[in-house]
């Protein structure tokens, strides 16, 4: 699947969430949190190239997923590869089987609404102010950014690894306590 997305830091989250309920935007997750693991190859080949090899827990669900960035231009663009498994530490033990590092361990509450055709996620990392993420199609992506009333140069292309570094935090490991 092709996945395309921007990102807006440090919003108001009682504002957005105000706003997007003012539009008509579904709340199609409550605020969730999601305990994800990123690994590479021991050169970090996947890390240099900005793509990602990740398991993720969200709630009870949990995923593993490939994310091979395509472009990154004013929008990030990847082809996203998931699949829902069933057992955490299983899959664990099978990336440390086939040689798989560990880069980051880290934690989010996310809350997540539809608004129109494009997904609106409000993201919660320790120590960052809170984001907005926006994935759709290039076209809805603009529209959902002028229905929230967002100047397009307040968006980044910027992997979460990125807004991490952006705020000078260690993302191997980024819990909450």
């Amino acid at each position: 699947m092709k996945e395309i997305e921007l990102k807006v830091l440090e919003i108001n989250k009682k504002l957005m969430i105000k706003k997007l309920l003012a539009l008509g935007a579904k709340k199609v997750m409550k605020r969730t949190l999601f305990v994800e693991k990123i690994y590479d190859f021991s050169d970090r080949r996947l890390d240099k190239h900005l793509h990602l090899l990740r398991l993720r827990q969200e709630g009870k669900k949990i995923f593993f997923t490939f994310k091979k960035l395509r472009e990154k231009s004013k929008f990030r663009v990847a082809d996203e590869y998931q699949v829902e498994v069933n057992d955490y530490k299983t899959m664990e033990d099978i990336l440390a089987g086939l040689n798989f590092v560990l880069l980051n361990h880290r934690e989010k509450y996310r809350t997540t609404f539809k608004l129109g055709r494009a997904m609106i996620e409000i993201d919660e990392y320790p120590k960052i102010p809170v984001f907005l993420e926006i994935e759709a199609n290039k076209k809805d992506l603009v529209r959902a950014l002028q229905a929230l009333d967002i100047p397009f140069s307040r968006t980044t292309n910027m992997v979460n690894k990125q807004v991490i570094d952006h705020y000078g935090l260690d993302g191997k490991l980024l819990k909450f306590k």
